[in-house]
């Protein structure tokens, strides 16, 4: 049950780095994301935010997936760190 929960965990994450990807890109989505505050595509300011979250997504599933020894062998404290 962990590592199913782990591995929806990483692919959830996944989808959501596409996503700041293509807002990065451009993407006319700016109405469904960080507030809904641009009605189309994102400032360079949201744009920014975006290309910083997607590192800190990428560490938090691959911590998640070394906690439940699935993929890397992280220290434990990662996942509490993605946790936190």
């Amino acid at each position: 049950m962990t590592s199913g929960a782990a591995i929806l965990y990483a692919v959830i994450c996944t989808g959501v780095i596409a996503f700041q990807c293509c807002l990065m890109a451009g993407a006319p989505w700016g109405r469904v994301t960080q507030g809904g505050q641009h009605a189309g595509t994102l400032p360079l300011s949201g744009r920014v935010i975006a290309a910083i979250s997607v590192p800190l997504l990428a560490f938090m599933a691959a911590a998640t997936l070394s906690a439940a020894d699935i993929w890397l062998h992280w220290p434990r404290w990662t996942s509490w760190t993605a946790l936190g």
